[in-house]
């Protein structure tokens, strides 16, 4: 309104102004002319001070709108989560006394409870996983780290179907020495069964490049060239008295790279060397097969149970104090600075697959007796558990 005012005031000037210098003179004119711009300078200057006026108006009236219209959405939601608390708090808490007993029902149940996950409570699903060892037998291995500091050492205590367990240094490639003729003797068998070969009647002849003087077995002492053996006596060879001669026998009928094939399928070892390295994983995914075999009903299932049991240098039992039955394969070298290895993996009274495998390339020897005492820590822990160990 001011400005409409003032545009007013100065059109009505402007003419007097105007009507003067058309009866006086140019110069009258001239002046009314400055004086005309002068004005406009003002009434632009007045329209644009009224039209930021106006826009800080709206602004400030559209800022307040919006900020009434927050602080009632946050009211109407901060009451909702306070009528939605105490709801949880009346449910979750309907007296401090109910609350304690269920969360503490008696230190009886807690304690049986936590000895069910303890023992290996199949219907616990976190008990279906792999652990660290036990403090037990973790402090056995400890103490032969200080004995043979030099000495890499990998350890695995499993279920029979391989789902539960503990373990140390289980991923570390170790020297496996004689226990990858276990997963051999399987591969040989399982193949018999499927080219149909009756291995009783199926017969290798001992030829001179098959010989091993420095070798394990009773082959390279008793046995002679041209002396003819039966596929089911070099398997009860290879695995009873680790006889390397029986080993290289069956590798011309069944060669190496076929059986790394087969072992790679399984989980097994796979660096294709004739002795080579193995992690504990590894090897545990060997016996898992070969526990599944031996409680089929394959052709010669029994054939490979019978061949583990009773073989010798059974370095696990050897430290255990009671009589146990057992299926397994050890393998160990002396003075060997190429390949130093004690290693064992068994099956001890069907209830659960124990595997160490150790190396030590400063001392040049392996370590029979680290073997010994771990199997006799891991006896202990099941008899404690009372055989309930996962």
């Amino acid at each position: 309104m001011k400005s409409r005012k003032v545009i007013a005031i100065f059109v009505m000037f402007l003419a007097v102004l105007m009507i003067l210098g058309i009866v006086y003179n140019k110069e009258i004119y001239t002046v009314t002319e400055k004086i005309k711009n002068e004005f406009y300078s003002i009434s632009v200057k007045l329209k644009k001070e009224s039209k930021e006026t106006r826009n800080k108006l709206e602004k400030e009236s559209n800022t307040t709108t919006i900020k009434q219209k927050n602080e009632s959405n946050t009211t109407t939601i901060k009451q909702k989560n306070e009528s939605s608390t105490t709801t949880t708090k009346q449910e979750k808490e309907p007296s401090k006394t109910t609350t304690k007993q269920e969360k503490e029902p008696s230190k009886t149940t807690t304690k049986q409870q936590n000895e069910e996950n303890e023992t290996g409570d199949e219907k616990t699903s976190e008990n279906d996983t792999i652990r660290k060892l036990p403090d037990s037998i973790m402090s056995t291995v400890e103490y032969w780290k200080t004995i043979y500091p030099n000495m890499t050492i990998g350890v695995g205590l499993y279920s029979l179907d391989g789902t539960k367990g503990y373990e140390y240094n289980s991923k570390t490639l170790i020297n496996s020495a004689c226990t990858i003729k276990a997963a051999y003797a399987l591969y040989v068998l399982q193949e018999c069964e499927r080219r149909g070969i009756d291995i009783w009647s199926t017969y290798l002849t001992y030829q001179e490049w098959h010989s091993d003087t420095e070798g394990s077995g009773d082959i390279n002492l008793y046995g002679y060239y041209g002396a003819q053996y039966s596929i089911a006596d070099l398997v009860s060879l290879l695995l009873q008295v680790s006889d390397n001669v029986a080993y290289n026998m069956l590798l011309d009928q069944f060669p190496l790279n076929e059986f790394y094939i087969y072992n790679s399928n399984i989980g097994g070892q796979n660096d294709w060397f004739k002795w080579g390295r193995a992690t504990v994983e590894q090897r545990k995914n060997e016996w898992v097969a070969i526990g599944n075999y031996v409680n089929s009903d394959s052709w010669y299932s029994q054939v490979m149970r019978e061949d583990l049991t009773g073989t010798q240098y059974a370095y696990f039992l050897q430290g255990m104090q009671n009589w146990h039955s057992y299926m397994q394969k050890s393998g160990w070298t002396e003075e060997n600075p190429e390949y130093p290895a004690a290693c064992e993996a068994a099956i001890i009274d069907d209830s659960y697959i124990l595997i160490v495998l150790t190396e030590d390339y400063t001392d040049e020897i392996g370590h029979t007796d680290v073997l010994e005492s771990i199997g006799g820590a891991v006896e202990s822990f099941w008899y404690e558990k009372d055989g309930y160990i996962f």
